[in-house]
């Protein structure tokens, strides 16, 4: 297990209340996401980075 994570209680952990709960509208509901450009990426330059 990662140090950062040694001192979590993983055996209690559904127990303690989230730190934030996020407000939802309905089952699709997006809006605590960021806007992401609707763009097409160049992959090809990705993969040629290596």
């Amino acid at each position: 297990m990662h140090p950062f994570l040694k001192g979590v209680d993983w055996e209690h952990i559904r127990d303690r209340p989230a730190p934030y709960l996020p407000t939802i509208k309905s089952i699709d509901d997006t809006s605590n996401f960021d806007e992401f450009p609707n763009e097409d990426l160049d992959l090809g330059l990705i993969f040629a980075i290596k």
